[in-house]
């Protein structure tokens, strides 16, 4: 019978160096987690751990494929070079239109992206059978669907990506832009969270590849890659559930007596520079100087989820941020006010 294996560069659980599992909050198992996806889907992906790290190998793979998961071991180098070299300092911010804050070092960090995409089709290609579908997710693995292509498998082969794609004048930045392209054309479909990024992806694929296509459809090597827009939104029945729990509640009524009459403004987001947290702080400052009758009967909570600790960039993120909260708060804020703050992770 047809399974669905999901891959991505990170499972919905990680596990530690003695092997305890553990379910992770990351964006996109957040996201499927609210699809109800059947109990008997495979998924493929890095377990969080590098190789150096586990204790007991052959363990942790019978322990993980107890429960549904093929891990793909990746050593430190392999990471340095894959996840934080050319998937993080240089796709991530091609992507999301920061190109000045790009690193391109494909010539030494493209060879690991290549090796693990490599890795990871053949982690799929070991479990799956004629029929199955293969769902493949975002950037860190562009290139895996045309290396499932070449097997001689029946595979029904998806990708999604979880990220903006940008115009073809901001994609053609990339030396590698070829390689990244052909290797989404070997899906049978491509799915993107808006209409602009399809036809941002279809332009790309003209100018660098010189292929053509319709609204919808890529035809390339004698295949109708379909083309098409799927919004990723929450786990609805999951937030109905916790408003109904006593947690809930205790939060709401600790938060009540704290706030008291006062208005909450409320923001939540990964500390990514990509999603304009300093900006934020920026206008909630303006607002706070332009109004300061203001200062006493409003309160700012930003929840701002750590993201990709010990990478550069993102360390510096995280130390501007927390320096202008302080500023803002010993400036602006009052009693009350701190001392909210200070409980607050």
């Amino acid at each position: 019978m047809a399974r669905l294996i999901l891959v991505s560069n990170r499972l919905p659980v990680s596990v530690d160096a003695a092997g305890k599992v553990t379910r992770t909050t990351g964006g996109l198992a957040s996201a499927l987690h609210g699809a109800k996806l059947s109990s008997d889907a495979l998924w493929v992906g890095w377990p969080g751990l590098a190789t150096e790290e586990i204790e007991d190998r052959q363990a942790l793979l019978t322990s993980m494929r107890d429960i549904g998961v093929s891990p793909v071991m990746l050593s430190h180098a392999e990471l340095d070079g894959f996840y934080e070299g050319y998937s993080n300092a240089t796709l991530w911010p091609v992507l999301h239109y920061k190109v000045g804050q790009a690193r391109f070092n494909g010539s030494h960090w493209f060879p690991f992206y290549q090796e693990v995409n490599r890795r990871f089709a053949e982690a799929v290609l070991a479990v799956a059978e004629d029929g199955d579908t293969v769902w493949v997710h975002d950037y860190h693995l562009f290139l895996v669907p045309e290396l499932l292509r070449r097997s001689k498998k029946t595979l029904s082969i998806g990708f999604f990506l979880h990220t903006p794609f940008p115009s073809s004048e901001t994609f053609r930045v990339l030396p590698e832009r070829a390689q990244i392209l052909t290797g989404l054309l070997g899906s049978d479909l491509v799915g993107f969270h808006t209409f602009n990024y399809l036809r941002h992806f279809r332009s790309a694929v003209l100018r660098v590849l010189g292929v053509e296509s319709e609204v919808d459809t890529v035809w390339h090597r004698g295949r109708a890659l379909r083309l098409d827009v799927y919004p990723v939104g929450h786990d609805r029945a999951g937030f109905a559930k916790a408003r109904r729990s006593a947690a809930f509640r205790r939060a709401l009524e600790a938060y009540g007596a704290d706030i008291g009459d006062r208005a909450l403004v409320l923001s939540v987001e990964r500390l990514d520079y990509t999603k304009g947290v300093p900006e934020k702080l920026a206008a909630i400052r303006e607002f706070l100087f332009r109004h300061p009758e203001r200062r006493h009967t409003v309160v700012f909570l930003i929840v701002a989820v750590p993201s990709r600790q010990g990478v550069e960039a993102y360390d510096a993120l995280t130390e501007r941020v927390q320096r202008e909260v302080g500023a803002l708060n010993g400036e602006y804020g009052s009693v009350s006010g701190a001392r909210q703050a200070e409980n607050e992770p």
